[in-house]
């Protein structure tokens, strides 16, 4: 009997301490979008991060620069920033745009919110999203009616 209630104690503590360490786990069905550490593709707005090594997502089209990302983890801070203050800063790209940026997100269990950003020139939009609850959440970018691409994070609290 104490065998087994020393068994039960352990296999607790340790959901316990899985549960309050901080770390998250992406929830069932939450297909992460591949993140790249090399140069983002040549020819993306003339835009280069200055480094090999900044994490991003996309393609020769579109691009999504992570520079909230800490140690290359691109898991995202809910609600757009970090408890030391360090804020939730994607820099886009997308080819040929000129027009507000809308980024759309959708959470795995239904939640949604949409956030506009003005462009700085060269299709590039500086932005701190602001993902409001953690979760699966997927990101859609569109200029003006024309969708430009998609990515999938990981928001976790912050």
């Amino acid at each position: 009997m104490w065998r087994r209630l020393v068994i039960a104690l352990t296999a607790i503590a340790v959901g316990v301490t899985a549960c309050t360490s901080g770390q998250s786990t992406t929830p069932v069905g939450c297909v992460i979008s591949p993140v790249h550490r090399s140069h983002v593709p040549a020819g993306v707005g003339g835009f280069s991060p200055g480094s090999v090594g900044i994490p991003w997502i996309g393609d020769d089209r579109f691009v999504a620069v992570l520079f909230y990302a800490r140690g290359g983890n691109p898991d995202i801070p809910a609600h757009g920033g970090w408890s030391d203050g360090g804020s939730a800063k994607i820099l886009w790209w997308a080819e040929g745009a000129a027009a507000q940026l809308a980024v759309h997100g959708r959470e795995s269990g239904g939640r949604e919110f949409t956030q506009s950003f003005q462009t700085i020139g060269n299709g590039q939009y500086p932005t701190v999203v602001a993902v409001p609850e953690p979760g699966c959440w997927t990101l859609d970018a569109a200029v003006g009616s024309r969708h430009v691409g998609s990515i999938t994070v990981r928001a976790v609290q912050r």
